[in-house]
């Protein structure tokens, strides 16, 4: 539903990140987009139920690896999640 972004849990929160292979790329289009899922009933459920799906363990990992190159980009507006 949100390909290619996603949330990981960084720092203590959830945080959306976006695939990439231009960690330099301007992601300020990206706004809309998240907002948009941010508001949609749909993406509540998933937030409500993340740590089923949630790859927690494995975060320290990621940037790391050389098979997925990904960029934070905000952290995911929970208030606004839960007034949707």
């Amino acid at each position: 539903m949100i390909y290619p972004f996603d949330i990981f849990f960084i720092d203590g929160r959830y945080q959306w990140v976006v695939y990439s292979c231009n960690k330099d790329s301007n992601w300020e289009w990206s706004e809309a987009y998240l907002q948009m899922y941010e508001k949609n009933p749909q993406f509540y459920e998933i937030l409500s139920n993340i740590e089923t799906f949630s790859n927690r363990d494995k975060i320290n990992e990621l940037p790391n690896s050389n098979e997925l190159s990904y960029t934070v980009i905000r952290p995911v507006n929970v208030k606004l999640v839960n007034s949707g």
